[in-house]
């Protein structure tokens, strides 16, 4: 199987490179073949960071053989719902397995978060979407409540969520500049004015989850931590405005995304990692001028995630985006109560340094991995940063403790407690 991978640069769906998959049905463990076609690398030679697709595999005339698919591909290829819902168009089912993994990337890679994308996948989506579909309006969307997914069905746009990543039902939805809302792939680029990740219930406890991680959500702006724009619910529907694509002088620009995962060139799902490994790796990436500030975000961010329970951080839900050679970390994403399911995700990205199954132990961390990590004058600014922030996080602690919430995130309340304590501490 031979299928081609799209990058955006300067507003152009550039035809960047070729996949060859050896064995389609050993799934991502085949063998393949990587390799740039050689108008894009002469195009880019002068821009090769931009241009090329990883760090493993910077712009070249030469191909890669590769043991098992590149690590990036994991970042396009859909999963959970999507992934169902793309099988079950596709064959009739939502049976699954590794065999199926390149019908999926061929099919569902048309719209992944960033700047490329599998051209056979973008064709295959634009044959399956209808013409003319006249949106929806605010209103409409309102009174949805768990029914979108029939809203869906209804209007023959199904396809809309085959291309997505993660298990929560969810879309891209744009609004066009008539104020109604589509499915992103149902609008040319010139007619769309905003961009949104739209999450959708299918019944009363993921409607329920839903509205706790909108919560989530602005408890983690009164944290002080970088959500992007202002998330806000229509009806049960989550509208949170995307990060990896911005209107800029009346055009749309793609930034490229690349996850924790492919940071660390993991090639399988699920894998556990160690946040000691990701900041050492990203810090040979980093803007040297932003990167003390970017790691106090991150270990904020690894605070907040404990006192709240959102602890679903395996690999693809921490990003940067990437700026030719330079990785910086992008906005907070799927900060949510998974916890509120009933089968809970577990926590697949740690500490090192702490005791194993203890996650508040964040002064350890000061006494001799920031250190080496950043050096000791920028490890006080670091020390001093945390503390100062001790006054914001009770800030949220008191609201949070004025909600009104499910009786199940009462567990939250000790842990703004022990995490206090040990910020306190420092």
């Amino acid at each position: 199987m031979q299928l081609q991978i799209e990058k955006y640069i300067d507003g152009v769906r550039w035809v960047a490179a070729s996949l060859h998959i050896d064995q389609p049905t050993k799934g991502l463990a085949s063998s393949c073949t990587l390799e740039y076609l050689p108008d894009y690398v002469l195009e880019f030679l002068d821009r090769s960071d931009e241009a090329s697709l990883d760090f493993q595999h910077p712009l070249s005339f030469h191909h890669y053989r590769c043991d098992g698919w590149p690590a990036f591909f994991l970042d396009l290829l859909p999963s959970g719902y999507g992934r169902d819902t793309l099988l079950t168009l596709l064959n009739g089912s939502a049976r699954d397995g590794a065999k199926y993994d390149a019908s999926v990337l061929m099919h569902g890679a048309s719209q992944p978060p960033g700047c490329m994308r599998i051209r056979d996948a973008h064709q295959y989506l634009a044959g399956a979407m209808p013409q003319g579909f006249g949106g929806w309006s605010e209103a409409e969307l309102a009174e949805v409540g768990t029914g979108f997914e029939s809203l869906l069905q209804e209007h023959d746009v199904l396809h809309a969520v085959s291309c997505m990543l993660g298990q929560a039902p969810k879309l891209w939805m744009s609004r066009a500049g008539n104020g109604r809302f589509y499915p992103d792939a149902c609008l040319a680029e010139d007619d769309i004015t905003e961009r949104f990740l739209v999450k959708f219930p299918r019944n009363r406890e993921e409607q329920v989850l839903l509205e706790h991680e909108f919560v989530w959500l602005k408890l983690a702006k009164t944290a002080g931590l970088e959500v992007h724009g202002q998330p806000f619910m229509l009806g049960s529907l989550l509208f949170i405005p995307r990060f990896d694509c911005a209107l800029v002088q009346g055009q749309w620009q793609r930034h490229h995304l690349m996850s924790m995962y492919t940071l660390q060139n993991a090639q399988q799902h699920g894998l556990k990692l160690f946040h000691e490994d990701v900041l050492t790796n990203w810090q040979a990436h980093a803007e040297p001028g932003e990167f003390l500030r970017q790691v106090t975000e991150y270990l904020r961010r690894d605070v907040l995630s404990y006192c709240l329970k959102a602890e679903d951080n395996h690999g693809r839900n921490t990003a940067f985006l990437k700026h030719g050679s330079r990785l910086q970390l992008s906005p907070l994403f799927d900060f949510s109560p998974m916890f509120l399911t009933r089968d809970p995700p577990t926590r697949l990205t740690s500490w090192r340094s702490f005791t194993v199954g203890q996650h508040q132990q964040w002064p350890v961390l000061f006494e001799a991995f920031l250190s080496t990590l950043l050096g000791e004058a920028a490890c006080h600014t670091l020390r001093t940063s945390m503390c100062d922030w001790c006054s914001t996080l009770a800030e949220v602690q008191q609201q949070f403790a004025a909600l009104k919430l499910d009786e199940r995130t009462d567990a939250c309340h000790k842990r703004f407690v022990t995490a206090l304590a040990a910020l306190e501490s420092l």
